[in-house]
């Protein structure tokens, strides 16, 4: 009898006060309890509360920056509060306070106002946590533990965790770490880590080029086959970076044009950008649809030649781009590409792709 008269006395507050009492309850039923093992890498491994999720490390040479943090449910605007953030830094004695800055960084978020204090063997910060309309009291913690080259930061929210709880986070990560390697062995992996990136970007590439019969030089000439073009330039911000081109058709010339963007079939699950090219005062040109700017001139002299006896009208590629150095930006995904790109031909064949 008493839970339902909770129900009925619930649903007399005002609609506002439901909906907070609804998500609450959403946020509370998506946390996780109890601990999970996560690895730093080549150095070793924690636990940390289940309900975080790992980010990509942050690997700088001379120290590194691991980081888990939960989301809370938000039905409004395009940030996701973040209520409860960790960050392992692993550091040398060189790099020791730019890591534990960085550290500090990353973990306290979008926490402002922080008033710092000294705590045993704790620096504990008090301050603002604000995204969106989501404000928040926040605890910051930071611990130094100098026999393992470690620092930990955390960030809490207050209505979540006590300052002792907080506390036991940092202490209970640090209990849990299992050493694989020593910070310098572990930090000179990292450092050779991009090397090795990049030059596995690079044979992935060079193989399936291979089974398509295209071979390339970097800021050679752009080869043809079959109608689609690849090129492997070099970027000025991005560095080697490779680009093909599959043919869609072509419109008489106009000053632009729109992307229709019909909904995507299944498996594709976004549509390659689509750019044009049209001759001009005896020269061709590129023209990106909705912002895309990447195009060496190689590419650009290569469509034109191509097009040499059809100069009147203005002729539409699908294009896509691998990155090779900037290792943040995603590889080539042929798979994907090739599933889209006759899907578009045929859309705008049939005039539903681009007016």
């Amino acid at each position: 009898m008493s839970s339902a008269l909770s129900v009925v006395r619930m649903m007399k507050q005002p609609l506002v006060g439901l909906t907070i009492t609804v998500l609450v309850g959403l946020s509370l039923g998506c946390m996780k309890f109890g601990t999970t093992r996560r690895q730093l890498y080549e150095f070793g491994e924690i636990s940390v509360p289940a309900r975080l999720k790992s980010s990509y490390p942050w690997e700088q040479g001379t120290f590194a920056l691991f980081s888990f943090d939960r989301s809370a449910m938000w039905p409004m605007g395009s940030n996701r509060p973040v209520p409860e953030r960790l960050v392992v830094a692993v550091w040398t004695p060189a790099s020791r306070d730019t890591a534990r800055a960085a550290a500090i960084k990353d973990a306290q978020d979008r926490t402002e106002e922080i008033q710092w204090r000294r705590d045993g063997e704790y620096t504990v910060g008090e301050g603002t946590h604000s995204v969106n309309t989501a404000v928040n009291p926040a605890w910051v913690l930071v611990r130094d533990f100098e026999e393992r080259s470690l620092t930990i930061a955390y960030m809490a929210w207050k209505k979540d965790a006590s300052l002792d709880k907080a506390r036991r986070i940092v202490s209970n990560v640090y209990d849990s770490f299992r050493p694989a390697a020593s910070p310098a062995d572990y930090l000179a992996i990292a450092r050779e880590r991009p090397a090795k990136m990049r030059a596995a970007r690079l044979s992935d590439l060079e193989s399936a080029l291979a089974a398509r019969n295209v071979r390339l030089t970097l800021d050679g000439p752009p080869v043809e086959q079959n109608g689609t073009v690849y090129a492997l330039f070099t970027d000025d911000r991005l560095g080697r970076t490779f680009i093909v081109l599959h043919p869609l058709g072509a419109l008489p010339l106009a000053e632009e044009y729109r992307h229709l963007r019909p909904p995507p079939p299944d498996p594709i699950a976004n549509w390659p950008s689509v750019v044009w090219f049209a001759k001009k005062s005896e020269k061709w040109e590129f023209h990106g649809i909705d912002g895309y700017a990447l195009m060496p001139d190689q590419m650009t002299e290569r469509v034109g030649a191509l097009h040499a006896n059809d100069a009147s009208r203005a002729h539409f590629y699908t294009v896509e781009t691998g990155a090779i150095d900037d290792l943040e930006l995603p590889e080539m995904q042929f798979k994907y590409f090739d599933h889209a790109a006759p899907v578009m031909a045929k859309l705008f064949k049939e005039g539903k792709l681009i007016q």
